[in-house]
């Protein structure tokens, strides 16, 4: 799978039963992921074990259907007791609607002006988009109401982040912007408005977010609940922002861990503090970074085969795994895909807490959660398993006929989408 999508149009819900190498903390060792892959023989043994010890292994029951969602689904998120769908009608025209996580009811649903509408989930919020990153029509973003569906509130914008605020970036394409606004999560109205000299890549942290010119390096960082300027200074010119799944599209990019500012330019990684944007530690690398993105405290570096956690703001390394790319951190483990499967590691350590062989990640909704679904064909049909990134288990579910494109675990249910078109409740 190695991580892409399918195409998938039907949905499917799932009711559900109610060690790497670690450096030691006092070595200090500078950032240079990479080399010879025979470092890694010393992990076959407890591999081997950690595979014995994954799942249950208790016979796989069928997952059973129990009730009939409409086909047409194109996008879902959930917060809460309920999951949103939006979904086409086949006549150009889009719904959206709500659903009870405990047996698929509808609880409502209304027509979304097309061509281009979207959703997305902020804690308890759900928003609807339309027209993002497109010049066609102004595009703009409004919450509604989850147990009726109303509009509670309209913005123009693109969104450039959720944090505390909406952060959004006037109508056109995305990319470089010459403004900046935030507006209240909770009643949309207008928080600050930043104007910036000359067109700005925008990469936002926590509580924070770093303006940076791509041509020259100029850049400021500034708080994003009041949008008050902490710092200015300079990074190396021609890095670009890295979008989420943490892959580095070209020469080089620009991303946050903690209160650190890390560009990637080729080989070398270079940090700046985000209150003083002072220059902090730098390292080359064998060879251009694949991925760079946040994992818990640490910073993660795919770089020729391997995964590196690195200390964002002291740069020291604290363990490497032989692993292609991370692809979701939790509150304490992190997956991520080698060349024969799935692993699941400890952040703090790098080791091993299950290794799982042709297993593949379903695609989720992308909104941090601490469980990910796992899929595995066994004799004709398809496992379904949830692997904890709280706790490191996981924990199989059921069968399937075929594998899914889509799977997102609510309270005691699992909502998926299969390839086919079909659209179920599901029961083990």
């Amino acid at each position: 799978m190695r991580g892409r999508p399918r195409t998938v149009s039907g949905v499917v819900l799932i009711d559900l039963d109610t060690p790497g190498t670690a450096p030691s903390p006092s070595v200090r060792r500078p950032v240079r992921p990479g080399g010879p892959g025979g470092r890694w023989w010393a992990l076959a043994l407890a591999l081997a074990l950690v595979v014995l010890a994954t799942l249950d292994q208790r016979p796989v029951p069928d997952l059973r259907p129990i009730a009939a969602l409409p086909a047409g689904i194109n996008q879902v998120v959930t917060t809460g007791d309920a999951f949103y769908v939006l979904r086409s009608d086949g006549h150009q025209g889009w719904q959206v609607g709500a659903r009870a996580w405990s047996d698929g009811t509808e609880r409502w649903h209304r027509p979304v002006a097309g061509p281009d509408p979207g959703m997305a989930t902020a804690g308890a919020a759900v928003f609807l988009t339309h027209q993002q990153c497109t010049s066609l029509a102004p595009p703009g973003v409004e919450r509604i109401d989850p147990a009726t569906g109303r509009t509670l509130w309209q913005a123009a914008g693109n969104i450039v982040a959720f944090r505390d605020v909406l952060l959004l970036a006037p109508p056109g394409r995305c990319g470089p912007v010459r403004e900046l606004s935030a507006v209240s999560l909770t009643d949309g109205r207008p928080r600050w408005t930043i104007r910036f000299p000359q067109p700005r890549m925008i990469v936002p942290g926590l509580d924070w977010f770093a303006a940076f010119d791509a041509q020259d390096g100029a850049t400021d960082t500034y708080t994003t609940t009041t949008g008050a300027h902490l710092a200015t200074g300079t990074i190396p010119a021609g890095a670009g922002t890295i979008p989420w799944g943490g892959w580095i599209e070209s020469g080089g990019g620009a991303t946050t861990a903690g209160d650190t500012l890390v560009v990637a330019i080729d080989r070398r990684l270079s940090t700046f503090d985000r209150r003083t944007l002072a220059s902090g530690w730098t390292g080359d690398l064998d060879t251009a970074p694949s991925a760079l993105q946040e994992c818990g405290a640490l910073l993660c570096v795919t770089e020729n085969g391997t995964l590196s956690a690195v200390d964002p703001v002291l740069g020291e390394l604290r363990w490497q795994h032989p692993v292609l790319s991370p692809n979701a951190a939790g509150p304490r483990y992190l997956t991520g895909f080698t060349d024969h499967g799935i692993r699941i590691l400890g952040l703090s350590d790098g080791r091993v807490a299950a290794d799982l062989p042709d297993w593949q990640l379903c695609q989720g909704d992308g909104t941090g959660r601490t469980e990910v679904v796992l899929q595995h064909e066994s004799d004709g049909r398809v496992v379904i398993a949830l692997a904890s990134l709280a706790t490191g288990t996981v924990r199989t579910l059921g069968r399937v006929a075929g594998f899914q494109g889509l799977c997102i675990a609510g309270p005691q249910r699992l909502l998926s989408i299969d390839p086919v078109g079909v659209t179920l409740l599901l029961r083990p």
